[in-house]
């Protein structure tokens, strides 16, 4: 069977927040996800089956093969944005815990003594 390269299940594009490229790459390294930047572009995979993350706009162009894959990115990326913030404002990031049912992540922080 050939697949149709216009077929709309095989591409899909989801507009994101996520602009910083040092950021995506961390949560794609977290994920265990292979990856090379071209430019402000993270491209996730190799050959017909890969993703781009355009870094300038937001933008996740992927093909039906990786956007199961890709579902956690946001989530990953939302945490090691959060992360940077904290370490920024002198938060201390003392534990982290996943609630197993939902996969939401709680983060226990504390502010540092100066």
């Amino acid at each position: 069977m050939t697949a149709n390269p216009k077929s709309p299940a095989l591409r899909r594009t989801t507009r994101t927040d996520m602009k910083d490229q040092r950021l995506v790459t961390h949560a794609l390294t977290v994920l265990g996800l292979d990856y090379r930047t071209e430019g402000k572009s993270v491209v996730v995979g190799t050959g017909a089956t890969q993703a781009t993350i355009d870094t300038d706009t937001g933008y996740v162009h992927t093909d039906g093969e990786w956007a199961p894959t890709l579902g956690k990115l946001p989530q990953a990326y939302a945490e090691a944005a959060f992360r940077a913030d904290a370490t920024r404002e002198g938060v201390e990031i003392r534990s982290r815990m996943v609630d197993p049912k939902t996969g939401d992540i709680r983060l226990n922080c504390r502010m540092r003594s100066r």
